[in-house]
């Protein structure tokens, strides 16, 4: 459920107090409470400890948002866990592998205070970094930095792979290097204008004298003059500028000078995190102010400070501390809170200064008064344009949807409901006007039922979509559905092909007659269907044809629907298929299905599929016609931009190795809207994305469809073979250049099949007697082990 807190910002000079920030929740909660974030190559990481007290055990779990669905990680089961304010741990991407640092051990302590991800597994590193200490052995990493090919590592530890170190090390070529110092205490790392700086209390690192501050460039330390007498707290870069904080503010180092930023009256007790964004320092920790109220989050910069969420303003179930990244051009905001400033948010809120947020509820109007109240249904999957398709969302659970807009701007937005859905309440397009301020805009859409156009439905699908496997028994899911329960009863018909054999069926019968299957049904109702696909009757690269319908037996509603099959003898079990290679201007729709497998060597819990779809198709339609795994999951989507995302959460899907084909198996079927402003020429292509838990996407085929002024009726598929002389005044010979020909048959224009020689053996070329036929185009099917190519020939007297 998205929830917003918004309200206008006032400034009282150069310090300001942000009474009201523009926190809206992300797109989806993470269902877990977050103690760090950090974001790298385009996901944002989440880490949530699970701990006890002492010397104790805990489930470190982490997630990623990808933008579009959370993903979680293999729980890393540590011990010896030591967890506190002195104690936290520390998150840094290195070579492009997430790693952790703190005081803790996993894996029968080969993992020893720091371990990284590689993508596939969690890894000890380098032999670790642990504390020599016999009885209180706890240690702590308080800073780690990527930096030239090298992670830094400080803290308050004195061994790393078993050797002597001195709180400070660096990894390189997975091997730790010690780095000397005097005074041997270090407290934080930053990169700042291609140098790394780390800063504690400390006299001398490397044998050059520095006082509690130290840079590293072409690989020698340097000091950094400062005159300050308090001790720092953190470091961090702002405009590629490095930035020293301690308990009386931020210094900016410009050049050999130091300048405070913002106009702050503010104590600073201790920083959790800092973010540079939209040209600012956003700081979480804890502040006080003058009349020692407690601050979490600030923002800053040369000239001003503005207190964005006081101690108070955050209701926690353990902890007010905040962490913060940046993800997606946004500022994420994230903890153990469960409200900011009275609203609701589920651990994760999203700010984005210089917009406003577009948002709204789209339900069905049962009462017919335009207003949300009981009686009411959310509509969830409702699908919405902003400013004519240059982006798309559609609504959630509860029916709810959100959109960052650009201040001082004007938007339309647009809602695509169902045939039988009408916005009569305030019409199905809207205009909206931001200001120059942030703020909140509330447009609802109300939808009246309209029963007299609530249509029956009947439909096929194939598990293997428009293929079928030489051989193999298929299922198919046959399905009738009315939102009106007045269409019912109704009698439901298939029509199959004779020559498929051993049917089985999940619901009975009512008749069976001439190859045509009939049920009566009363209500809605999906049938499981098996065919065997006899070798012996049906030969490969033929056709299949299923034909449906559907009648109501007390009015006069029809359903119809077909599906056609070509018989092929192995696919890719990760696929994505299109009906229809070549469409006219004026179709309607496309009809895709997508496949997908286990092949790995492990049950997949989680299975999200992403379907990218083509910018020259709006989705101004989208209807799910079937899903594999119907008796667990609905039909359930969201759309984002111009991509479907499928969630089967908890699926389990078993290997394929384990349990053979049809278990590892799922699909999806789904209509596509298509535009009215398709023109000739333009093609219309799409990729699916299947995620198994963790692993990295599998990258289906690219489906291609052209748009043309009238589809060839048998176009011509390869150059493997042609014809001689072309045109012809009667005799023709067909010359294979790469396949073997099984059959050579000549077919009008408008279909009909005009003579058909098969061969007994595998053929490079043959001769055909055109010299009977009237002078015009024929075409000439060529069928081979592969498939078949059709090729024009004209024929003259």
């Amino acid at each position: 459920m998205k929830r917003f807190l918004f309200g206008i910002l006032i400034v009282f000079s150069a310090f300001s107090i942000k009474a009201q920030s523009l926190f809206v929740a992300l797109d989806e909660v993470p269902n877990v409470s977050i103690e760090k974030t950090i974001t790298s190559n385009q996901n944002l990481y989440a880490f949530s400890p699970n701990t006890g007290i002492g010397y104790r055990a805990a489930n470190f779990r982490f997630r990623y948002w990808n933008g579009l669905f959370w993903t979680s990680l293999p729980t890393l089961n540590a011990n010896n866990v030591f967890y506190d304010s002195a104690h936290q741990m520390r998150l840094a991407f290195h070579k492009n592998e997430l790693y952790v640092g703190g005081s803790f051990y996993a894996q029968n302590e080969q993992i020893k205070g720091i371990v990284k991800w590689d993508g596939e597994r969690w890894k000890s590193v380098a032999g670790g970094i642990q504390s020599s200490r016999i009885i209180h052995d706890e240690f702590s990493i308080s800073g780690m930095k990527s930096f030239q090919n090298q992670l830094f590592v400080c803290g308050d530890f004195d061994l790393a792979d078993g050797r002597d170190v001195k709180n400070l090390v660096r990894l390189q070529n997975d091997f730790w290097h010690p780095i000397n110092s005097v005074g041997n205490s270090f407290n934080s790392l930053t990169v700042a204008n291609d140098t790394l700086y780390v800063s504690g209390n400390f006299s001398e690192i490397e044998s050059v004298e520095c006082r509690n501050l130290a840079g590293f460039a072409n690989d020698r330390w340097f000091e950094v003059p400062h005159s300050f007498t308090q001790n720092f707290i953190d470091l961090t870069s702002f405009q590629n500028h490095l930035v020293a904080i301690n308990s009386e503010g931020f210094y900016f180092k410009n050049d050999q000078t130091w300048q405070k930023m913002g106009n702050m009256n503010l104590e600073i007790v201790s920083m959790n995190s800092i973010e540079e964004y939209n040209g600012k320092l956003y700081a979480s920790g804890l502040f006080k102010d003058s009349k020692n109220n407690l601050i979490r989050l600030i923002s800053i910069d040369q000239q001003t400070t503005e207190i964005i969420l006081f101690d108070a303003d955050i209701a926690a179930t353990h902890s007010t501390e905040i962490s913060l990244s940046t993800y997606d051009n946004k500022l994420v905001i994230s903890g153990y809170f469960s409200k900011l400033k009275g609203k609701n948010f589920d651990h994760i809120a999203v700010l984005k200064p210089g917009n406003s947020i577009l948002s709204g509820r789209v339900f069905i109007d049962n009462n017919r008064n335009c207003v949300f109240d009981a009686g009411d249904e959310p509509r969830q999957n409702a699908l919405i344009s902003l400013n004519n398709g240059s982006y798309y969302t559609s609504t959630n659970a509860q029916g709810f949807y959100s959109l960052f807009i650009p201040n001082n701007q004007t938007s339309t937005i647009k809602i695509f409901a169902k045939d039988n859905e009408n916005p009569n309440c305030n019409g199905e397009e809207r205009t909206v006007r931001t200001t120059n301020t942030d703020s909140v805009l509330v447009e609802n859409f109300a939808l009246q039922i309209d029963p007299g156009i609530v249509k029956l439905k009947a439909s096929i699908t194939g598990q293997n979509g428009f293929l079928a496997k030489h051989g193999y028994t298929e299922k198919y899911v046959l399905s009738c559905h009315s939102a009106d329960k007045s269409k019912f009863p109704v009698l439901l018909s298939l029509k199959i092909d004779e020559r498929l054999t051993d049917a089985v069926f999940s619901v009975k019968p009512t008749t069976i007659s001439q190859h045509t299957i009939g049920w009566e049904l009363s209500e809605n109702q999906v049938i499981d269907i098996d065919f065997r696909i006899d070798p012996d009757l049906i030969e490969m690269n033929e056709k299949l044809l299923f034909e449906v319908n559907a009648q109501s037996i007390n009015q006069a509603n029809i359903a119809e629907s077909s599906l056609e099959q070509m018989v092929v003898s192995a696919f890719d079990p990760n696929d994505k298929q299109c009906d229809k290679e070549e469409i006219v201007v004026g179709e309607k729709n496309l009809n895709y299905h997508i496949r997908f497998q286990n092949l790995g060597t492990a049950a997949a819990a989680n299975i999200h599929v992403v379907d990218t779809i083509d910018p020259t198709m709006p989705l101004e339609y989208l209807q799910i016609l079937d899903n594999s795994h119907h008796q667990h999951y609905s039909s359930s989507y969201k759309v984002r931009g111009h991509a479907i995302v499928w969630s089967f959460e908890e699926i389990y899907l078993m290997p394929q190795q384990w349990v053979g084909d049809e278990e590892s198996s799922g699909y999806i079927t789904y209509l596509a809207g298509l535009s009215n402003q398709l023109t000739v020429g333009q093609t219309i292509e799409n990729t699916a994305y299947i995620y198994f838990d963790y692993q990295k996407p599998v990258v289906t085929n690219t489906t291609v469809s052209k748009v043309v002024e009238k589809p060839a009726l048998y176009p011509n598929n390869s150059d493997d073979f042609t014809l001689f002389p072309n045109p012809t005044n009667g005799m023709i010979q067909v010359f294979a250049k790469n396949k073997n020909m099984l059959a050579a048959i000549v077919i009008t224009t408008d279909g009909k099949i005009i003579s058909s020689e098969k061969f007994s053996t595998n053929q490079a070329s043959s001769t055909i007697d055109l010299s009977k036929l009237q002078a015009g185009i024929y075409w000439v099917r060529i069928e081979h082990s592969l498939g078949f190519e059709t090729l024009p020939v004209v024929l003259t007297h």
